[in-house]
């Protein structure tokens, strides 16, 4: 949200709406994550891969196992 706050002051700016930022920078509050990501465990990729009917997906899913991703 706060992201979108910028870039939206940042365009009123760049446009002429206001001549100067409402809220100065720092005080902007700092984006946080709220969802935690994490990688998928051997024994979940292991649960899922058998499942998949769709070869290409079976595949996709195998290529990015291998790469990190």
């Amino acid at each position: 949200m706060n992201v979108y706050l910028v870039q939206l002051q940042n365009f009123d700016i760049d446009v002429g709406c206001v001549s100067r930022p409402v809220i100065p920078r720092r005080a902007f509050p700092k984006p946080q994550n709220k969802i935690q990501k994490r990688a998928i465990a051997r024994e979940e990729r292991d649960r899922i891969l058998p499942e998949e009917e769709n070869a290409e997906c079976f595949l996709c899913y195998s290529m990015l196992w291998e790469n990190g991703a």
